[in-house]
């Protein structure tokens, strides 16, 4: 809890110390047995970037962007085109136009709407966008 004490958002003065109870008084107790664990390990997380207007609309970096003439269903096809038309992207695209694992990721940022990557820069060494 020490992170979050004075971040932004964060509970502040009485009521920081009320929130701190409460998250103590539902913490499992000491030595507990769990039905079960999960481990998730994150160098097993593929690299994702979305190629849509939400966060479903995502695809490993090494991965095509989907087309919607491809899809049967009406509405998926439908919400494939908007995210395609809005992020002004041609379906279909991927790795297969780019030499480097980093292809689509590239692709991606040089299609962004104006309104996006305007005062951002890439950073394609480390996969990140940061203010210009």
């Amino acid at each position: 809890m020490p992170y979050l004490k004075g971040r932004p958002y964060a509970p502040q003065g009485a009521a920081w110390a009320a929130a701190v109870s409460g998250w103590k008084a539902v913490a499992s107790d000491p030595g507990c047995a769990y039905d079960d664990v999960v481990t998730i390990r994150g160098e097993d997380i593929p690299r994702l970037v979305t190629w849509g207007i939400n966060p479903g609309q995502a695809v490993g970096i090494d991965g095509c962007i989907p087309d919607p003439s491809k899809v049967t269903a009406v509405d998926e096809k439908a919400s494939i085109e908007e995210a395609l038309a809005y992020m002004k992207l041609p379906p279909g695209r991927g790795d297969q136009r780019h030499e480097n694992q980093r292809g689509l990721s590239r692709l991606l940022y040089e299609r962004a709407p104006e309104r996006f990557s305007r005062g951002w820069r890439s950073s394609f060494g480390g996969g990140a966008l940061r203010r210009a």
